[in-house]
């Protein structure tokens, strides 16, 4: 069972599906694609039948559901060389020195530009490393060039900003990943930033806005950019299928704006080996093929985000964008995943987007508010159930 449902990722799994069939002509592949994460767990716990899945979610709210097996076993007896993955990818399926399922999929967050237009508006291009600062002062420049132009014709700054590498970059560095406590000293890092962020978030159109001005949509996270309508555009790598069909004017990409106190972060997609299959063995057979070799080399080739293995990632994910190792730079130095590595995480977002988040982004409460009721909320949800 997969979530995924984009027709490039889909048509690379098709591929790899119908090579391992081949390959071992006693084996049938049923893919089912599409299907929404609730559904893999209720399967799981139905005891229906299912073998793999291919998960987005935080691995430890499903070793706590007791929905997945460790692997290691299977990784003894017939290999996993974990030295060739991005360290992150590792890490964040490891729990208690035991892996819970094998990295196919990375991604990280880059800004992209737009050359052409900046040009023409007689604006300078970013600069290939920034601070935060640096970041905002120069979206304000953006911003400035627009203030007379007529709405339907205004350029943004940027699409979004995300708000997850703000607040894990932070957060990780002050949390104890056994406990969910957050260190109450972090509080004034915590209100530095969400202050930047708060200021950003002045700078660029609201969701209803980006929605009525792209469509929505698939094709919506990267619409705005490709219309011409946004100078820059927060770009993760499984965007490169929508911007590489890009021939009207000339992009590139920069790293994130980077701070002392917020780390990069990544974002891992894996296979995993559910609980309840009767056929574990050839199951981790199917998801070592998938996670290496040709199968790695194919999801890298397609650009639907990085392979984990950074072998295939560094020899196959070419330009464009002409600064496309700034994506596998970053996935190198992640050091935070964008899922917790403890239960609760769902609820503690819920949580958040229910009661705070959106008079946050709306100026309504102020960083100090914000922060405190984040740390309130986070010492309500966030926890090891092992200890």
């Amino acid at each position: 069972m997969n979530p995924e449902g984009s027709v490039n990722q889909l048509n690379i799994m098709k591929l790899i599906c119908s090579r391992y069939e081949k390959q071992n002509p006693d084996t049938r592949i049923e893919l089912m694609t599409g299907v929404k994460t609730d559904k893999i767990l209720s399967t799981i716990a139905s005891g229906s039948g299912l073998d793999v899945f291919f998960g987005f979610i935080n691995i430890k709210d499903l070793i706590s559901k007791k929905a997945v097996i460790p692997l290691d076993p299977f990784m003894e007896k017939y290999g996993f060389e974990r030295n060739d993955y991005f360290p992150l990818a590792i890490d964040s399926l490891t729990w208690e020195n035991k892996m819970y399922g094998l990295p196919v999929q990375t991604s990280v967050n880059a800004i992209a530009y737009n050359k052409t237009l900046l040009e023409q508006h007689g604006l300078p291009l970013p600069p290939q490393k920034w601070s935060f600062d640096e970041f905002y002062n120069y979206l304000s420049l953006l911003y400035k060039n627009q203030l007379n132009a007529e709405k339907q014709n205004k350029i943004y700054p940027i699409n979004a900003f995300p708000f997850r590498d703000i607040f894990y970059g932070t957060v990780y560095r002050y949390m104890d990943m056994k406990t969910g406590i957050i260190n109450k000293q972090a509080r004034q890092i915590l209100i530095k930033n969400f202050k930047k962020y708060q200021e950003i978030l002045k700078l660029y159109p609201r969701s209803a806005e980006l929605s009525q001005i792209s469509g929505g949509g698939v094709g919506g996270s990267t619409a705005i950019f490709r219309m011409q309508r946004s100078f820059l555009l927060e770009c993760g790598a499984w965007m490169l299928p929508d911007l590489k069909e890009i021939n009207s004017f000339d992009w590139d990409i920069v790293y994130l704006p980077e701070d002392e106190s917020i780390d990069y972060c990544a974002a891992t997609a894996y296979l995993s080996i559910t609980s309840i299959s009767r056929l574990a063995e050839d199951a981790y057979k199917f998801i070592h093929y998938y996670a290496s070799g040709f199968a790695a080399d194919r999801f890298a080739a397609g650009k639907n985000g990085m392979s984990s293995r950074m072998e295939a990632t560094e020899h196959f994910f070419t330009p464009p964008p002409k600064n496309i190792g700034v994506f596998i730079n970053s996935a190198k130095k992640a050091r935070v995943p964008i899922r917790l590595m403890l239960t609760g995480e769902n609820e503690f977002f819920e949580k958040m987007q229910s009661s705070i988040l959106d008079d946050f982004n709306y100026g309504r409460i102020t960083p100090e508010k914000f922060t405190d009721e984040l740390l309130k909320i986070a010492d309500a949800c966030l926890k090891n159930e092992d200890n």
